[in-house]
């Protein structure tokens, strides 16, 4: 294959999702997640995967560089809001 393109459907991604990757982007670590969001660490495992999963990324990494590409994440750069 040539290259990796972004499909031109955008993936629906659940609210816990997005605060995942955008923790993640924000540099932390699943552990840290889980502490900020009130949840257990494999709770935020099994969002992450499933974002990556949805995003067809082999990362989470590649899975926020892909939802931010597509508009489903804010900028890294804004303090990321906790909603529970």
């Amino acid at each position: 294959m040539a290259g990796e393109h972004l499909s031109s459907e955008r993936p629906v991604l659940t609210d816990r999702e997005r605060q995942c990757l955008t923790l993640a982007a924000s540099g932390m670590l699943a552990k840290e997640t889980a502490f900020a969001l009130g949840v257990s660490l494999d709770t935020v495992t099994r969002h992450l995967l499933s974002a990556r999963k949805k995003l067809a990324a082999r990362n989470t990494i590649q899975a926020v560089t892909k939802a931010l590409a597509l508009g489903l994440l804010k900028s890294p750069g804004s303090r990321p809001v906790i909603r529970q």
